[in-house]
């Protein structure tokens, strides 16, 4: 509904805007139709095109090529590529604390898809973000990732009331 929503207010208000930014705006909203419509607003007082980008990083919001790299070489105990990893988060400026939350998330999604049939029924996500989920989970089993969620909730807590979120999530 808060999708339809917005994309008739783009509509009447002449504002492009591609249906995976709709799709972010949505789900950060939370249910909220009045935040969904701040967020909207605030884009568009930036520009009338809008994309899935633009809104990720309005909302500091984790592209899902670095979620899925580091929750790969989470997965396979590569502490190497997480390191790696990080340091580009830091390098692009991105907000480790916003990052872990997102990283958090992630893991719950790759849990909940190794669990049920048809992810895309269950989990608020595009078809593309499904992709990057069933590569990744074809990799490890649901008792590990129940294990890692585990591991990323208590570091996501850790990160967010940190001195030094990059340590704290480099460990």
């Amino acid at each position: 509904k808060i999708k339809d929503r917005l994309k008739m207010i783009s509509d009447s208000e002449g504002i492009k805007i591609s249906n995976a930014a709709l799709d972010i705006i949505a789900r950060a909203s939370e249910g909220s139709m009045r935040d969904s419509l701040t967020i909207l607003d605030q884009i568009s007082a930036f520009s009338s095109d809008i994309n899935d980008s633009d809104v990720k990083d309005l909302l500091g919001i984790a592209d899902y090529n670095m979620l899925s790299g580091i929750s790969t070489a989470v997965i396979n105990g590569d502490r190497k590529k997480i390191i790696e990893l990080i340091v580009d988060l830091v390098d692009r400026g991105t907000d480790l604390k916003s990052f872990a939350k997102d990283l958090m998330n992630f893991f719950r999604d790759l849990l909940v898809a190794r669990v049920v049939k048809e992810p895309g029924d269950v989990l608020d996500i595009s078809e593309n973000e499904i992709g990057f989920i069933r590569d990744i989970i074809k990799t490890t089993s649901e008792d590990r990732l129940t294990l890692l969620l585990g591991e990323v909730i208590k570091a996501e807590a850790d990160v967010r009331t940190a001195y030094s979120p990059r340590v704290a999530l480099e460990m």
